[in-house]
């Protein structure tokens, strides 16, 4: 069972534009893996098949930066039959 020697996908809880990398952990494992990231009103922001880290969720949508809130991801895994549902928090270092 490949779930079983994996740990639980995590995502990444806050993001720091403009080093936005929207990471979650052992998401290479699962090569079918479906990641949706939404806003509150529940539109669709992006949408990955097969996500990769290295080319992750910009914290942009249709090419324009998106205000520091919450969103909600959705990450599913038919590999295992397995689906997480959460939230993070984007924000800006103003430094």
């Amino acid at each position: 069972n490949c779930s079983a020697r994996y740990t639980v996908i995590h995502w990444l809880k806050a993001a720091v534009y403009p080093a936005i990398k929207a990471t979650i952990e052992n998401i290479d494992v699962y090569a079918r893996a479906r990641v949706r990231i939404y806003d509150r009103t529940g539109r669709v922001l992006a949408e990955y098949s097969g996500y990769d880290n290295n080319q992750g969720w910009d914290g942009t949508y249709l090419g324009h930066l998106l205000p520091p809130t919450d969103y909600w991801y959705e990450i599913n895994l038919p590999e295992v039959d397995k689906q997480y549902i959460g939230h993070f928090t984007l924000f800006y270092d103003m430094k």
